[in-house]
Order: structure tokens, then C-alpha cells, then sequence
């Protein structure tokens, strides 16, 4: 798998000059993600070559942010973020749209909240105009900051950035069209700060955008069981339990996700009726 990854990432590099930026640095984004689910060497072949020849177009000054860029993707894709991270941070101050992706770095690989913050505010004042939301990959970046106050434990501040990211969805296309993840983050919140009525509202609006998820139906469980609907509740926890073994969507392919749940969890909720 790893010789057509580097025989496209070279093509890449040996080609770029000649194609739009921003799809040449997509498909190098996308083409290293996807060899992420690969326990790799600690230099896959050829690793100093695919970096020499960003190097060497560096010096020439041929797209010298896009194949900064390339080279700390290379780095991170061989997990040394000694060299990888410093390259990021160049990239942004060369072209500061790729503040979005060094904020999923710093947000999903290595936790680093306020560093991912710091990023994402970088990146969504690109767009000065404040009803506008941004996306970078799969999510609007209100939602992504919301993420972070979550994770920081700051619910208060994050809810107004859920609320803000799904009403565009929601006003725009309806609830069909949002994302289950982004329900069931904001209804974790509103459960972390007493709203379980609206948290249940959250997680029971999830559940339809994907039927088989366990993140959804145990969180349903939680905010049940802080209803006092304990019946119910030992129904979503059962459920939760059914998914995480027999369905696939939640088995992450490039990362583990902050939100995943376990069997674990969900038995001692289960215990704890």
C-alpha cells in the first residue's frame, strides 16, 4: 500500500508546479491521511526522496508554502513531530489558510487545546464577516471550537458555538442534514451544565442521522438516567452495547476519536441503574 502512496506523492511533487495549488495539496492531505490505518517504519522507503524533492522546490522557490506544507505532512505521517510541527507553523505564517488543518492536528493527534484554539480563531478571522460559518474537512470551525471548550470543560462557552453551528445547518437544509456528532457534542454540554431535557432532545435528534452509532444511544442512556427514566435508560445503554459490537461506523480509520465510547463505560452504566 505504501508504494502507490509514494509513487502518487511523487508524482505530486514532480507535477505540482503545473496544477492549482489547492488541489495538489488536498490530494497529498487526503492520499497521507488514508496511510495513516498502516503501522509504518520509522522511514518508509524512499522518505528522504519524496523530502528532498520538497526541499529542493523550496529552494527554487516554487510554491514554497504549499511544499512546506507537503514536507510537514510527510513528517507527520511518519509520526515526528519534532520536524513536523515547526513546518506547520511556517506554512500558516506563509499562507494562513492552513491554520484550519494545523488546528485539527493540534486538536485530534496531540490534545493541545489552547494551541488548537489559537489556530482556529487565526482561521475563522479570515472571513470577517461573522455569519459566515467556515469549515475545514468535515466541520464548520464554530463547531470545532465548540469542541474545544468541551473538551476543556468550559460548556458554557461552547454552547453558543453549537448553537450557532447547527442553526446554519438546520435553518438552511433542516436537522436531517447535520451531523450526528454535532448533536450529540452539544447535547453533552447541555448535560454537563443541568439542561438533560435539552440533551435528550440533542441525543434523540442523532439517533436518526445514524441509527447504528453507540456514541448516540449511550449518551441518550446518560441523560435518561439523569431524568430518573431508568427503564428507558437501560433500553439506549443495551443499545449502545449492540452497536459498538456489531456496527463498524464508529471504528475510526486514521485516528481514535476523542468522543469514542467503550464497553466499559457503557457496562458500568449499566451496573450503576
Amino acid at each position: 500500500m505504501l508504494k502507490p502512496l509514494l509513487f502518487f506523492l511523487l508524482t505530486v511533487a514532480v507535477t505540482a508546479q503545473a496544477q492549482h495549488e489547492a488541489v495538489v495539496m488536498e490530494n497529498v492531505k487526503s492520499q497521507l491521511l488514508m496511510s495513516a490505518q498502516y503501522r509504518q517504519p520509522a522511514a518508509y522507503s524512499n522518505s528522504k526522496q519524496l523530502l528532498k524533492i520538497y526541499s529542493d522546490s523550496i529552494a527554487a522557490g516554487r510554491d514554497v508554502a504549499g511544499y512546506t506544507y507537503a514536507r510537514a505532512l510527510t513528517y507527520l505521517s511518519l509520526k515526528d513531530y519534532d520536524k513536523a510541527l515547526p513546518l506547520l507553523e511556517k506554512a500558516c505564517q506563509l499562507k494562513p489558510t492552513f491554520h484550519g488543518y494545523t488546528g485539527w492536528v493540534y486538536l485530534d493527534n496531540l490534545r493541545d487545546y489552547p494551541r488548537t484554539l489559537a489556530h482556529y480563531n487565526t482561521y475563522d478571522a479570515l472571513t470577517p464577516d461573522s455569519t459566515i460559518d467556515d469549515r475545514e474537512g468535515d466541520y464548520s470551525v464554530r463547531y470545532l471550537k465548540a469542541q474545544i471548550y468541551r473538551f476543556m470543560g468550559e460548556h458554557k462557552r461552547a454552547l453558543p458555538l453549537y448553537d450557532f453551528a447547527i442553526s446554519v445547518i438546520e435553518d438552511k437544509h433542516g436537522p436531517a442534514w447535520v451531523s450526528y456528532r454535532c448533536y450529540v457534542a452539544r447535547g453533552q454540554s447541555r448535560l454537563a451544565v443541568g439542561r438533560a431535557g435539552d440533551a435528550l432532545s440533542d441525543f434523540e435528534k442523532a439517533i436518526p442521522n445514524n441509527p447504528s452509532s453507540a456514541l448516540s444511544s449511550y449518551w441518550k442512556g446518560r441523560a435518561l438516567q439523569v431524568l430518573n427514566r431508568s427503564a428507558e435508560a437501560r433500553i439506549a445503554y443495551n443499545d449502545a452495547l449492540l452497536w459498538l459490537r456489531n456496527s463498524s461506523v464508529e471504528h475510526e480509520q486514521y485516528y481514535e476519536h476523542q468522543d469514542s465510547v467503550c464497553a466499559q463505560q457503557i457496562e458500568t452504566a449499566l451496573a450503576s441503574l
